[in-house]
């Protein structure tokens, strides 16, 4: 009776395309910080003008042409940063697949050899 020999080999993690994509989620975390930072320079930019406007050293008519290119860039960063978070989740989920899939097998050893217990010899 001769036994067919199957090779068996273990899973192996693909370290520099995870390191490439954690890379790019670093990178990611990185402008997100940046535009949160450049949107609330604006913020605080617009509530510096809004005092002085209080303090009667702006017109109303600067101010509300300031109000105006406020309320756009906001828009636009927050529009951004919606789409950074997107790609950052999508990145985090590929990580998560890439880790998940080096779940360890089950081997079965015996005398005849080892072999994957999910298949059939």
């Amino acid at each position: 009776m001769k036994i067919k020999k199957e090779e068996v080999k273990t899973k192996k993690l693909n370290e520099s395309d995870l390191a490439s994509r954690i890379k790019e989620l670093h990178s990611l975390g990185e402008l997100l910080r940046v535009r949160q930072e450049e949107k609330q320079s604006i913020l605080d930019e617009y509530n510096s003008e809004s005092k002085r406007f209080f303090l009667g050293k702006l017109s109303e008519k600067t101010v509300k042409s300031s109000i105006k290119k406020t309320k756009e860039e906001i828009k636009r960063l927050d529009l951004e940063l919606k789409d950074i978070i997107n790609q950052s989740s999508k990145k985090t989920d590929e990580i998560n697949k890439l880790i998940l899939s080096q779940k360890p097998e089950k081997f079965k050893i015996n005398f005849s050899g080892a072999y994957h217990s999910s298949k059939k010899r």
